[in-house]
């Protein structure tokens, strides 16, 4: 019985020593060696990219006439009604004091100076009347709104006057500025004839130079 154990082990190394130094055998153990440093080099050097917090204080201007798809989004805005619907439904009210949450579909900031929302949303308060699980479309020139949860890929600003400034205390005044911002999850809001962004990035670039920040 133990010499055909013994024969077995024969036949293991034998195989072994066959894929260990033929073509075939060379190129398994490399892709197998591929593959294990791939992984670790993304557990250990490829993780999530760091984010810092940043505000961009800027002209409303910017903004208008840009639809940006959201999910998950929440907003509350007081304004005048050009027209909104519930279900599809159409309510008639002028002034509007309203407060969205868990929308998804798309934000609108027309170049009209309106702002538009549509899309499905888990609750809405309009003018203290509560509504679950609709279908909303709101078309309202606002005095006051915020749109927070409000996370993006990339942000492209071809032209910007105001400031940007980080957490740690870095800030740049910005005339006729190219601004990139990357990765952002955060706040979009009203602030007289400014619009405010503010929140988490992975990395902004100012006319075409990257900002190094490091992260708290």
């Amino acid at each position: 019985m133990r010499w055909k154990l013994v024969l077995v082990a024969l036949i293991i190394v034998g195989i072994l020593g066959v894929m260990f130094f033929s073509d075939t055998g060379i190129t398994y153990f490399d892709v197998l060696k591929g593959s294990v440093g791939n992984f670790f080099a993304v557990v250990f050097k490829w993780g999530p990219p760091s984010r810092f917090y940043v505000t961009l204080t800027a002209d409303k201007e910017i903004f208008y006439g840009q639809v940006y798809k959201i999910s998950n989004a929440s907003f509350s805005g007081f304004g005048t009604a050009k027209q909104i619907t519930i279900n599809k439904a159409s309510s008639p009210v002028n002034q509007i004091d309203v407060d969205v949450q868990g929308i998804k579909g798309s934000f609108e900031m027309t170049r009209q100076r309106s702002v538009k929302i549509s899309g499905d949303a888990n609750n809405i308060v309009l003018n203290t009347f509560p509504f679950s699980s609709v279908n909303i479309f709101i078309d309202m020139v606002p005095t006051d709104f915020s749109l927070s949860q409000f996370s993006q890929d990339k942000f492209v600003f071809p032209s910007v006057t105001g400031q940007i400034k980080t957490e740690e205390g870095w800030s740049k005044d910005l005339n006729d500025a190219y601004v990139e911002i990357y990765g952002f999850v955060g706040t979009l809001r009203l602030a007289g004839d400014n619009m405010v962004l503010e929140g988490l990035t992975t990395k902004f670039v100012v006319d075409g130079k990257e900002v190094v920040i490091s992260s708290k």
